[in-house]
């Protein structure tokens, strides 16, 4: 039974990561994603486990389960042999959470398609009903916008990743300022053949910046979607272009707001990659792994299982797995993940420490 369950309070992707393990380890649940942005729980699973599920969710920190539904219902066409459930696309170029709220209305337009957009992640959680709807699924993807699938452990430099946006915002900033320039000091006004080689330049810029712009705003108008970013964009720069041509003053402004609002769009992306990038880092300093100590026993287990009062022995590599106060013996702690200090701190009895540090 495929079931998708509307959560709230879930306050951090690395809850969700947490959450979804807890979930995983439920008898009769088969594949379980918890999506952070949007703040839901998809699991194919037993319908007794559901129950299970659902009270995992609520006796999850500050997490509460306000509704659930099943995706396949009793009753419908049964599922084919290439039905696909909880598939993870790991996606590239992806601008905003506005757009990916837009992808998985989209997706789920789609007869046979349900799919979560995990923004934070960069990743589309696809189930689908046939191989048919699968290969829709993809298509739509990969024809929204700048979207484009990738492999799982595919990693590109920020250089890599916006080539293609800087190479044009370069090529455009070349041809505008000769132009601007010559407007500046008058040239065009006197000298007609001027005056033609700056309308070239300020046209091959705003071609070479706004593309991108322009052809979205024509796919979304054709979708039906018309007042979003590309469109007031277009309406701006072409009102400028407009403007500047009746009134004889060039249009400059027009290729300078396409200029402008690409440079910052492409800003925008870079800081958004950054920060993806540190909360990845960030969540990849949790140990996977921890050593319980009970009655002179050793038991590994995992983190997420350990209670306030338990002892656990962390031996020499290791990461710290939580928070905890050392109540024997003393080290030295690698903690230049967490703060960037390179040389150790040394630690003693009673002090206290904290997870991701390494002994």
């Amino acid at each position: 039974m495929n079931s998708v369950i509307k959560i709230e309070g879930l306050d951090c992707a690395n809850c969700a990561r947490e959450l979804e393990e807890e979930l995983e380890k439920i008898q009769g649940v088969k594949s379980v994603t918890v999506d952070f942005m949007a703040q839901k729980v998809i699991a194919d699973c037993a319908e007794d486990a559901l129950e299970k599920i659902i009270f995992c969710c609520n006796h999850f920190e500050d997490v509460k389960v306000i509704s659930e539904e099943t995706v396949m219902q009793s009753g419908s066409k049964a599922p084919s042999a290439d039905r696909v459930f909880g598939e993870k696309i790991k996606i590239a170029n992806l601008c905003c959470a506005n757009c990916a709220r837009e992808l998985e209305e989209d997706l789920n337009k789609i007869e046979g398609v349900s799919a979560t957009v995990d923004f934070m992640n960069m990743r589309v959680i696809l189930n689908a009903d046939s191989a048919e709807a699968r290969q829709k699924a993809v298509y739509a993807i990969t024809h929204f916008e700048d979207v484009k699938i990738v492999k799982e452990n595919e990693k590109k430099s920020v250089f890599k990743t916006h080539l293609k946006d800087i190479i044009c915002i370069i090529a455009a900033a070349a041809l505008f300022i000769p132009a601007f320039v010559m407007d500046l000091t008058k040239l065009t006004e006197s000298n007609l053949a001027a005056k033609i080689i700056a309308y070239i330049f300020y046209g091959t810029a705003y071609i070479a910046v706004g593309h991108p712009v322009l052809i979205n705003t024509v796919k979304n108008i054709a979708k039906g979607k018309i007042f979003d970013e590309n469109f007031l964009m277009t309406v701006a720069s072409v009102g400028a272009i407009a403007l500047g041509i009746f009134a004889g003053d060039g249009f400059a402004e027009g290729v300078a707001v396409m200029l402008l609002y690409q440079i910052g769009e492409l800003l925008q992306g870079v800081a958004v990659g950054s920060s993806r990038n540190s909360i990845s880092k960030l969540m990849e300093l949790k140990s996977d792994t921890a050593t319980l100590i009970e009655n002179g026993v050793q038991r590994t287990i995992s983190p997420d299982e350990l209670r306030s009062g338990d002892r656990i022995l962390i031996k020499a590599g290791e990461k710290i797995p939580v928070d905890c106060r050392i109540v024997s013996g003393e080290t030295s702690l690698d903690m230049k993940s967490l703060n960037g200090e390179p040389l150790p701190r040394d630690v003693k009895e009673g002090d206290e420490i904290l997870s991701g540090s390494i002994n």
